[in-house]
């Protein structure tokens, strides 16, 4: 196991984590194609400057030197850096006490695996890595390669692994060979309280950042038809397991597992982004998430917090009484890193035909194809709500 403080070390000062620590939002998880619309007189193909750069892939640099002995390989994402060993996963979360603090460490081992295996390189990338870091050059590195997947084999017997991503999620994938047993797969999970949601998630609670294992995708392929087989996760202490319905023991099986790094928003009491249909449940939240063309970050939603975050706000305080939810507005850098503003929204007098406390729901958001305003939909009961436009000065 590499040790903590010398991977530590290494986070760099690349790691980043969100100082709001709040609702679960899962801002960068959402592809900018379930949010916007092109004018139809002026249709466009452009992706938004966010959307692009979730599309970019982990760059895997071949470790030569640069940190610590026991990593074959290593990653700087938004938020984290990541290192690969023999047979572990090693992320560096930074503290939000700032970059001068260690940053948090969360580790994933594959238990029982061949600390052996080959570990190489695949899809080489054209950049490549340089450190001149001190004065004496005998410490420098200079034109590292760099990877677009890093490729164990028979990393358990007759099961290879592959570690690739973008700049949000590190997927990997176990390639069962015809005959093998994937129950040979344990992962020990540590630095994180681990808990099983109802989606099948695995949500792992840091201090400083949460990580999501999200419920496996599990596939075999036949004749280039690729064919689901069900799956889950089972969870015993600090261990986890896939749980596999029936499948074709003759046939290749990919078991397919995503990392997802997260950013949360909110206060003390309940929040929600989008609309409420029911007690937990949201009507489509892709459409409460907008990103602008410079990676900005828009949200709706409704909240019964009295300390949400206001940053710059229209409304600075809640309107509604105490258990009657209001809408709220937020806007984001692109790195989830900071407040640009965010503000509540609603009224405090009811229609008289409403027997009710009044209410505001915030529940979709867009930024126009000009770059130019954002528009709120939603639902009110207040009679003095106020109705915003505001064009970005």
């Amino acid at each position: 196991m590499a040790s903590e403080r010398s991977l530590s070390a290494h986070a760099g000062s690349t790691a980043r984590t969100a100082g709001i620590t709040l609702m679960s939002i899962v801002l960068w998880s959402l592809t900018a194609g379930h949010i916007f619309a092109d004018s139809p007189e002026h249709p466009t193909n452009a992706k938004p400057a966010k959307a692009a750069l979730l599309d970019v892939p982990l760059s895997f640099e071949a470790n030569q030197g640069q940190t610590d002995s026991q990593v074959k390989f290593l990653s700087h994402g938004d938020g984290y850096s990541l290192f690969l060993t023999s047979n572990e996963v090693v992320f560096t979360l930074r503290t939000l006490s700032g970059a001068k603090a260690p940053p948090s460490v969360f580790r994933m081992e594959l238990l029982g695996a061949e600390r052996n295996a080959q570990v190489s390189g695949a899809e080489k990338l054209p950049g490549a890595a340089n450190y001149f870091i001190g004065d004496d050059p005998k410490k420098w590195r200079s034109g590292i390669g760099t990877y677009g997947k890093v490729e164990y084999q028979s990393i358990y017997p007759g099961i290879d692994a592959v570690f690739y991503g973008n700049q949000r999620q590190l997927k990997y994938d176990f390639v069962v060979a015809p005959g093998a047993d994937p129950k040979q797969i344990s992962l020990g999970l540590t630095g994180a309280k681990l808990s099983l949601h109802a989606d099948g998630n695995v949500v792992l609670k840091l201090a400083d950042g949460d990580l999501a294992l999200k419920k496996p995708v599990v596939y075999q392929n036949f004749a280039g038809e690729k064919r689901t087989v069900e799956a889950s996760y089972t969870i015993a202490a600090n261990k986890v397991r896939f749980h596999l319905g029936k499948y074709d023991h003759s046939q290749t099986l990919v078991i397919d597992p995503v990392f997802t790094y997260l950013t949360y928003l909110g206060g003390s009491s309940v929040d929600y982004i989008g609309s409420i249909t029911g007690v937990g449940q949201t009507t489509s939240p892709t459409h409460a998430l907008a990103i602008d063309s410079a990676g900005d970050v828009y949200v709706t939603g409704e909240t019964l917090s009295n300390d949400f975050p206001v940053a710059n706000a229209y409304q600075a305080t809640r309107n509604e009484p105490g258990g009657a939810y209001t809408a709220f507005v937020s806007a984001l850098n692109p790195t989830g890193t900071a407040l640009l503003y965010s503000t509540y929204l609603g009224g405090s007098v009811s229609n008289p035909n409403n027997q009710t406390s009044p209410f505001d729901i915030g529940a979709s958001i867009a930024w126009d194809s000009f770059d130019n305003a954002v528009y709120v939909v939603g639902t009110t009961s207040a009679v003095d709500f106020v109705l915003l436009w505001r064009a970005r000065e």
